[in-house]
């Protein structure tokens, strides 16, 4: 038997296992804010062919492959977990009924309970667990009444797919990069440029998108601190972009890491046993 074939459960399986020991343990060492830290996180296993793919969060894994006519298209296979998705605020709404405050449109964002934009999270326990409740002084985070139960989860989508000649390369981005480029635009680009300095290329144009709707030059984009005023790295949504992909052509892998952290750039390119046969596993993550 395949020890592959319930792949889905046994991720679920290991992940409530991790959150068994993790909570405890939070509870023991706890500071104040740790109980507001959290992270998307994607997780991606190839393993005989098949592209097995968990997801927490909007960042999200695209999948670039040839149609009939030979175009390169994109095929987005992972689900994103923000509530700017009717599907998931319809989701919350029908989790809490009675919280009117469940889903909360602010300045013209939608956002759980006026805080945060994604419903799956890894931490975020003021929003998972009474006993993790912040200070009211802590006006960020404020809850207009005490959680009855929690609004966010650490279930993650599980989804899986049965990868072809046609397929191309996998792009495992955070949201940093879709909320610029799309799914279309980011597999144009890899596409049809060398893969060496892909990453750095992907967030480059994405910088430079963002600069021009807010009717900025790029390089003086580029000259903005991390962190400085209305047009920090944070406020573009663009603090930390990180895109892992997963070459499938000649059935060899190739994994290219790149890091952004506001304006300052590190670039990790990684070859995995060159020339891998297509079956054999390779493991994708990219964290936010």
């Amino acid at each position: 038997m395949n020890e592959f074939c319930d792949l889905p459960e046994k991720v679920k399986h290991y992940q409530r296992k991790l959150f068994e020991v993790h909570f405890p343990l939070l509870k023991k060492f706890l500071k104040p804010m740790i109980a507001a830290v959290g992270s998307c996180c994607l997780v991606g296993i190839i393993w005989r062919g098949v592209l097995y793919v968990a997801n927490l969060g909007d960042s999200r894994a695209v999948v670039g492959y040839l149609d009939r006519t030979n175009k390169i298209t994109a095929e987005q296979i992972t689900r994103d977990h923000n509530a700017c998705m009717e599907e998931v605020r319809q989701e919350l709404i029908s989790r809490h009924p009675d919280d009117s405050q469940i889903v909360v449109l602010k300045h013209g964002v939608w956002r759980i309970k006026g805080i945060i934009q994604v419903s799956r999270t890894i931490g975020d326990a003021y929003l998972k667990r009474r006993e993790f409740a912040l200070d009211p002084s802590i006006t960020r985070f404020r809850l207009s009444e005490p959680l009855r139960q929690p609004v966010l989860t650490a279930e993650p989508s599980i989804c899986t797919r049965a990868l072809s000649l046609q397929d191309q390369f996998v792009i495992f981005a955070s949201d940093g990069l879709w909320e610029h480029l799309t799914n279309q635009q980011v597999v144009a680009i890899v596409y049809k440029n060398p893969r060496a300095g892909i990453a750095k290329r992907l967030v480059n144009t994405a910088l430079k998108e963002a600069a021009r709707k807010r009717e900025m030059r790029f390089v003086d984009l580029k000259k903005v601190e991390k962190g400085c005023g209305a047009f920090s790295m944070t406020t573009l949504q663009s603090s930390l972009f990180t895109s892992t992909m997963s070459y499938l052509r000649r059935k060899m892998f190739l994994f290219l890491n790149f890091q952004s952290v506001g304006l300052s750039t590190q670039q990790v390119p990684r070859d995995f046993r060159d020339s891998m046969p297509f079956h054999d596993t390779n493991h994708l993550a990219t964290s936010q």
